[in-house]
C-alpha cells in the first residue's frame, strides 16, 4: 500500500492530476492518506448491485480476474463498511456518466478527505 500510495502521490503528481484506479477499502483510507504525504485526496468508492458487478466480471474480455467468490466477499466487505454516502458513487450508469459524476464530485469538494 505505501508503494501505490507514493506512486500515486510522487513526482509526476506535481504535473497532474493522478488517480490511483484500484482496491481501496476504507479501512485502508487512512493508511493510504498517510503513506501518500499529501494533506488530502479525494475519495470515491464505485458501487453497483452485487448482480451487476458478478455479470460485470462474467462477461469482460482481456482481464485476469475471474474469482467470483473473492468478488462477492469484497462487495459484501463495502456493502457493510462505513462510507460516507458522498464517497459513494453510482457504477451502472455509463462509464461516461460515472466520470462526470466523480469529477462532479471532485470540483465540488465533496470528495475530499482530509488527513
Amino acid at each position: 500500500m505505501n508503494e501505490a500510495a507514493g506512486a500515486a502521490s510522487g513526482r509526476l503528481a506535481r504535473h497532474c492530476t493522478v488517480v490511483f484506479d484500484g482496491v481501496l477499502g476504507p479501512w485502508f483510507l487512512p493508511a493510504f492518506a498517510a503513506a501518500s504525504g499529501l494533506d488530502s485526496l479525494h475519495y470515491a468508492v464505485l458501487t453497483a448491485p452485487l448482480d451487476t458487478c458478478l455479470e460485470r466480471i462474467a462477461t469482460r474480455r482481456d482481464h485476469p480476474f475471474g474469482d467470483v467468490g473473492a468478488a462477492t466477499h469484497m462487495w459484501r466487505e463495502f456493502e457493510r463498511a462505513e462510507i460516507e454516502g458522498r464517497h459513494r458513487v453510482d457504477a451502472t450508469a455509463p462509464a461516461e456518466q460515472v466520470a462526470a459524476a466523480i469529477l462532479a464530485g471532485v470540483a465540488a469538494g465533496s470528495l475530499r478527505v482530509r488527513r
